[in-house]
């Protein structure tokens, strides 16, 4: 980990999870100039479902009908971190796909040598807004702007120790590299893609509705964040599999 050397000349380099995060940070960026010396740039991998072992060295992965373009995004990373002396990585320990995408992000960097800076900042230490105080924003994308001025201030510095720790977790991850992985507190667990099924079967059966949305909402709500906020493109798949 490169040691500071003034904040004047440092260049940093902002990294998100998805497109909606990166234009949060941007938009905070314009009202408050929070971020004069700062590079943005997001990655969205969808690291939560799939196999995981080879995500370095394949071209793209299609996940839920959707392709990934794994290398692009990658390639990109590693090119745009030269240059640079720190990398911030908003995160959050709450949301799975934020939490894997730093785990990731780490773990690429020590992989690579590269002598660079670390901080994280993990959303979950703010609300989601002034209006609802007692909820704790599960990821970036869901804060209004001035909350990310209130959540810079929970910046933490990521020591050589704390690298080696995340990195040893992905790539044991990666080692076991089950079909879904989901986050809670902090904690990466991998399961089986029907980890959820008797979940959906259960809200199935006490709904009134066959309204498949309906369903998928009422499965992410009856989940009350335990699942790590999967996204509804895992849920209205496995509904798929089990109506099928």
């Amino acid at each position: 980990m490169k040691i500071s050397t003034g904040s004047w000349s440092r260049r940093i380099l902002e990294i998100t999870r998805g497109e909606f995060a990166n234009d949060i940070l941007k938009q905070a960026n314009s009202k408050f100039g929070l971020f004069p010396n700062s590079e943005f740039i997001c990655m969205d991998l969808f690291l939560s479902f799939g196999d995981i072992s080879n995500i370095r060295s394949v071209n793209s992965r299609t996940i839920f009908n959707e392709t990934i373009n794994t290398k692009n995004q990658i390639d990109e990373l590693l090119n745009t971190l030269k240059g640079h002396d720190k990398v911030r990585i908003w995160t959050s320990t709450a949301k799975t796909e934020d939490y894997l995408n730093m785990m990731f992000v780490v773990d690429l960097i020590k992989s690579a040598n590269i002598e660079i800076e670390i901080s994280i900042v993990d959303s979950v230490n703010v609300p989601v807004s002034d209006r609802y105080p007692e909820t704790a924003a599960w990821e970036l994308a869901c804060l209004e702007i001035d909350g990310i001025k209130k959540l810079l201030a929970f910046e933490e510095a990521v020591s050589d120790e704390k690298v080696n720790e995340i990195s040893q977790s992905w790539r044991d991850i990666v080692t076991i590299n089950s079909s879904l992985r989901i986050c809670n507190d902090g904690v990466i667990k991998s399961v089986d893609d029907n980890y959820f099924d008797q979940m959906i079967l259960d809200t199935i059966n006490e709904s009134d509705t066959t309204q498949k949305a309906e369903v998928i909402g009422a499965t992410m709500a009856r989940c009350n964040h335990a699942d790590g906020n999967l996204i509804d493109l895992f849920f209205a798949d496995r509904l798929e599999k089990l109506i099928k």
